[in-house]
């Protein structure tokens, strides 16, 4: 597969992941500010902006009690920190293998 396929295989599937999108809380000021929640529990946080290192993503772990929040989750194999400096095909590699993860222990 060359470049420009894998790319479009990407696009492809981050479009998808885009069903779960969940409205970013109001406190962050960023250029870019995405917040997802997947079927499994599993999430990301997306930003871009001062502050951050570049185009970031961090695996967050959802909960629902007593209020829906989300706490970052350093367990996962993907990353135990935010990853930093991606370009948009590195962004949509993490949020497949997030949206891929099993459910949290």
């Amino acid at each position: 597969m060359n470049n420009r396929q894998r790319t479009k295989l990407l696009k492809q599937a981050y479009n998808y992941l885009q069903r779960y999108r969940v409205a970013p809380p109001e406190c962050f000021v960023y250029n870019r500010r995405e917040v997802y929640r997947f079927p499994n529990d599993w999430g990301a946080s997306v930003i871009q902006g001062d502050g951050s290192h570049g185009l970031e993503v961090a695996v967050i772990m959802w909960f629902d009690e007593p209020v829906v929040h989300f706490e970052l989750d350093p367990a996962t194999y993907i990353c135990r920190d935010p990853l930093g400096y991606l370009d948009e095909n590195g962004l949509r590699e993490v949020l497949i293998r997030i949206y891929n993860l099993g459910g949290p222990k």
